[in-house]
């Protein structure tokens, strides 16, 4: 993993994706992730997302295995 993921951890998550996320929505984060990344938005945030993306991701293969 990048160093820059690590880096932009302290950065919090928009509120919608945050209780998504916490409701264990995270199919439905991961699409709202997606909407978020299509967009034009600071470097800090894209990169949080991404990072987040990431570990959804491995959420939800957990789940599922």
């Amino acid at each position: 993993m990048p160093d820059s993921y690590l880096k932009s951890l302290p950065c919090p998550l928009p509120e919608d994706i945050a209780h998504l996320k916490g409701a264990g929505e995270y199919a439905l984060a991961i699409k709202l992730i997606d909407r978020r990344l299509s967009g034009d938005i600071p470097q800090m945030l894209r990169t949080r997302l991404e990072t987040e993306r990431m570990f959804l991701e491995s959420a939800c293969r957990a789940i599922t295995a």
